[in-house]
């Protein structure tokens, strides 16, 4: 469905220092997020303030592209597939429209540990 996408999240660490994405058919647009640990001595307002300055990048995921995620980007940066069905990309001005017959298919490769 071009609504649904893959909440932000770093894969679970049984799976070992790499994970493999590899796309087809349509293109998708994938999220980067910089994790942080929330702070508890920090109250609720400068929490908020602090999270309005994350660093976001976007990749767009072509059909047959593949992501590779090791190091920092696989441990530090949580990682979405977005759900919006329009996707405007902020640095090229790109516009990414899902409509009825689109179809992302991915394959993800993990080791287990």
């Amino acid at each position: 469905k071009a609504s649904q996408g893959i909440s932000k999240h770093i894969d679970r660490l049984c799976f070992g220092d790499t994970v493999i994405t590899m796309s087809f058919l349509c293109p998708a647009v994938m999220l980067m997020h910089k994790f942080k640990v929330p702070n508890k001595n920090k109250n609720e307002q400068d929490q908020q303030q602090e999270d309005s300055t994350k660093q976001i990048y976007e990749c767009k995921l072509e059909p047959l592209s593949v992501v590779l995620l090791q190091e920092d980007a696989r441990y530090t940066w949580q990682h979405e597939i977005s759900a919006l069905t329009t996707f405007q990309f902020k640095i090229s001005g790109e516009i990414l429209k899902k409509d009825k017959h689109y179809r992302r298919v991915s394959a993800t490769f993990r080791t287990v540990l």
